[in-house]
This record gives structure tokens, C-alpha cells and sequence, in this order.
């Protein structure tokens, strides 16, 4: 402090200086008669500049010398303490349950961040992406078998509303790997990859993905490129009551309205939502792609029979591709053949 106030008081004087050396100057030309107004202001203004900082500053001018104590900050533990006190207080507040999931489950209270993003889902309406990732996260740390369950649903629906979330698509691309889905775990994977990051997760990826290449052959072209259409799909809620265990989902491509189909992918309806990437391994017949088509209907039905023709009862949702256009298609499953 002693080294702090003699650099303060010569900077002051310094200031000081600059400020009467006119007046100094000007009283040695013009004679004695002002010559005692510059030596005057050089002794007061750092005389007036210390009075000033003593009398402002909030240093305890008293306080015996010696090491100044640094007040030690609070645990962890301490914090989510507090932070469960302040959401007692605020049952509502949608972006500290966030937070307080994020904080147990660094500490590794899965159970609890479990239930902090649960709370958070449900506060927005079951719509925030960091909810659905941070509670499906939750889940599959206390039990892997969740990735096929909600855990795996969660992730989807995650993507559907951040297709390039870090998280979403790690969990997405280890949801399809277990499902042994690979060109799927491989494009979440790929995208995941091109984002970078840290060394072990990226040659973690680089590995996995040189496996799935070995198995699928060089990565297709998918969604928004030639050869390849990127679809998510989703059962409207109020017709999963009428989804039985064993039905089968249907999603294909095909030139028209009623055209013949292009390509085809099956899969178990209790995986919805989904996400599937059509491409020409797809196809009905071999030798047909989907590259310069043009423009295409994709459906997306569930059978109940199991047949991919189109029966009364089943239900179905359709949108139409535009190679040129379209990004990535969103198809939700809210109509059924024959109803009116």
C-alpha cells in the first residue's frame, strides 16, 4: 500500500506540475506580482487530490499491515444448496432446474439431475431440447437399456429441434449404434464429427466410423445432397393409442401422387420417433437411384398388417421433396386411410 501512495503522490505532482508550469513561467516574465500563484498551486493540488481520495476511498486507513485474508469460496456442495433453497422459493424457474440438473449430474447425482431436468420438461411444456438431452442423459447413465426407452425418444426429439447439437447427436448416434442401425449412427456421428472437439472423442469417432464404413462401404450423400433423403418421423399423440406393439412403419419414396415406390425403409413403429436416411441401397429395384428423379412424395405409414400396400385403417403422413430445395424433411403421422 506504502508503494501504491508514494507512485499516486508523484503522478500528482507531476500533474500538478503540468498544470502551473504556464503560471511559473508566466510570473518569472511579467514580474512578482503573480509569481506566488504557480508555486501556491503546485503545493495544493495533490495537498487537495490526497484529501480528496482519503476522504472517497472505502480503504480501512486503520486496519493493522500485514496479509490480507481472502474470504474462501463456497463448495459445490454449498452452491447446489443454494440453488435448491432458490427453486423452493421459485418452483417455476425453467432455466435454474436446468442448472441444477447440469450442476448433480457433474457431481454424478444422476438420480437428481434426473429429476431437475424432468422438473424443466415439464415446466416447458415438454419442448426444451437441454431438457430432453439433459433427462435422457440421466436416464442412461443409471440404466443403458433406457437408450432403447424413453432415453432413445428423448434424443430424437432433441434432434429434430437441434439437428447439430453436440450432445444430441452424440447420444443419437450411440441410440442408432445400439440399434445396430449403423448408416444412421454414422451420419449423426459424421456430423458430430466435422464440429470438432476434444482428441479421445474425436479418434473415439474416428474409429467407430472407420467400422461402419468397413461394414456399409464409402458414407452415401444424405439429406440435402444427391442420393440420399434425410426423414424424421413422428406419431401425432392423440393416435399412439391406436399403434399396436407389432405394427410396422413404412417409409418410402416415389415419383407422383400415386406412383410406384423408389425406395423403402421398414422399421418397428415402436421406434417413433425416428429418424432414417433413404438412399439408393434403399431402392425397390436394383440399379434405381434417387439422384435426378426430381421432385418426390415420401410417406411414412404404419401398418398393422405388416404389408407395405396401403389398407384401410392404417395410419399414414406425407410431404413432397425437392432435391433443390429441401433440407431435411419432418413428416408427422397424423392421418389414417379411409377416414374421412
Amino acid at each position: 500500500m506504502t508503494a501504491f501512495l508514494i507512485v499516486a503522490l508523484l503522478l500528482a505532482v507531476g500533474a500538478a506540475l503540468a498544470v502551473t508550469w504556464p503560471l511559473l513561467r508566466s510570473g518569472e516574465e511579467e514580474g512578482k506580482g503573480r509569481s506566488w500563484l504557480g508555486p501556491a498551486l503546485l503545493l495544493l493540488l495533490p495537498a487537495a487530490a490526497g484529501v480528496a481520495y482519503v476522504g472517497s476511498s472505502d480503504w480501512q486507513w486503520d486496519a493493522p499491515a500485514g496479509p490480507v485474508a481472502v474470504e474462501e469460496a463456497p463448495s459445490l456442495e454449498a452452491l447446489v444448496g443454494q440453488l435448491e433453497e432458490r427453486l423452493r422459493e421459485s418452483p417455476d424457474d425453467l432455466d435454474g432446474w436446468k442448472l441444477l440438473g447440469r450442476t448433480r449430474a457433474v457431481t454424478g447425482n444422476f438420480p437428481g439431475a434426473g429429476e431437475a431436468f424432468a422438473r424443466a420438461l415439464q415446466l416447458s411444456g415438454g419442448d426444451d431440447p437441454e431438457a430432453m438431452v439433459g433427462y435422457g442423459e440421466a436416464l442412461v447413465r443409471q440404466d443403458a437399456s433406457q437408450f432403447e426407452g424413453e432415453a432413445g425418444r428423448l434424443f430424437e426429439r432433441a434432434l429434430q429441434r437441434l439437428p447439430d447439437d453436440p450432445r444430441a447427436l452424440w447420444y443419437g448416434g450411440v441410440t442408432a449404434w445400439r440399434k445396430q442401425d449403423f448408416v444412421q449412427a454414422r451420419t449423426r456421428w459424421q456430423r458430430l464429427r466435422q464440429q470438432g472437439g476434444e482428441p479421445e472423442v474425436m479418434a473415439f469417432l474416428d474409429e467407430r466410423l472407420a467400422e461402419m464404413d468397413a461394414m456399409l462401404g464409402p458414407a452415401e450423400p444424405s439429406g440435402d445432397l444427391p442420393g440420399g433423403i434425410r426423414v424424421l418421423v413422428e406419431l401425432a399423440p392423440e393416435l399412439a393409442g391406436a399403434v399396436t406393439p407389432d405394427a410396422m412403419l413404412f417409409v418410402l419414396a416415389r415419383k407422383g401422387e400415386r406412383g410406384p415406390p423408389l425406395a423403402v425403409q421398414r422399421r418397428m413403429a415402436s421406434e417413433l420417433p425416428v429418424e432414417i436416411v433413404l438412399t439408393d441401397r434403399d431402392a425397390m429395384l436394383p440399379g434405381t437411384s434417387l439422384t435426378g428423379v426430381g421432385a418426390l412424395r415420401v410417406v411414412a405409414r404404419i401398418s398393422s398388417s405388416g404389408q407395405p400396400v396401403a389398407s384401410t385403417g392404417d395410419l399414414f403422413g406425407e410431404v413432397a421433396y425437392d432435391p433443390g430445395v429441401t433440407d431435411r424433411l419432418s413428416i408427422l403421422i397424423d392421418r389414417q386411410v379411409g377416414a374421412d
